[in-house]
């Protein structure tokens, strides 16, 4: 469950980078803007080709891709509105499965550098708003948040059914051993009985002689 997962926040962050770097390309923003998209599509490239290619997965590898979602994010975040946008949503979605890929107390780290960067976001857009570039009009604000609102959705309800399907599996597994436990147990009690009865009879018969 953890591997797909991984994979799948991993094909998430290519096609965000894609399109992050398109799209500032396409409003001819300075290029600053476009190369940590493109870094990032490189890493994410690379990340997903070991995690789905070579099945190289390991819980340690979760940091850097968040670090790098985080990254990538928050400045998305500045580029779209700020918190008159979407993006905290967005990011709030990417963390859900941060957490559902980690296990004890990375999860509590996970939650804390979530609320450390939406924090920091917030604080840093109040201090500088100059660094917000608002919408250009109520359209754009319409299909950014629309977008966004689904792409969020569907990262997690997909990540919540897949783990739902692997817990109810796991259920199922574990009443399905649990019952032939019980059912060897019985045939084991059964047996008992049979051995007692025998070994009382043979006692019986002993006696008698």
């Amino acid at each position: 469950l953890e591997h797909r997962l991984f994979n799948l926040m991993l094909f998430l962050i290519i096609l965000i980078a894609v399109w992050g770097s398109a799209y500032n390309y396409s409003l001819h923003l300075p290029m600053y803007t476009v190369y940590p998209c493109l870094i990032a599509l490189a890493v994410a490239i690379f990340t997903f080709y070991l995690g789905r290619v070579r099945k190289a997965y390991s819980e340690p590898m979760i940091y850097p891709i968040v670090v790098l979602s985080t990254i990538i994010l928050g400045f998305i975040f500045f580029l779209n509105s700020g918190s008159a946008g979407p993006m905290v949503i967005f990011i709030l979605a990417m963390y859900h499965i941060f957490v559902i890929l980690t296990n004890g107390r990375h999860q509590y780290t996970i939650l804390i550098m979530l609320l450390v960067s939406v924090f920091t976001l917030y604080t840093v857009e109040l201090m500088h708003p100059e660094f917000v570039s608002p919408y250009s009009g109520p359209v754009a604000r319409f299909w950014d948040t629309l977008i966004t609102f689904s792409v969020s959705t569907v990262i997690l309800i997909s990540s919540t059914i897949m783990f739902k399907r692997n817990y109810n599996n796991e259920r199922r597994m574990l009443a399905q051993r649990n019952m032939e436990l019980n059912e060897s147990n019985a045939i084991i009690r059964e047996q008992k009985v049979m051995l007692e009865q025998k070994t009382e009879h043979l006692e019986a018969a002993l006696s008698e002689l």
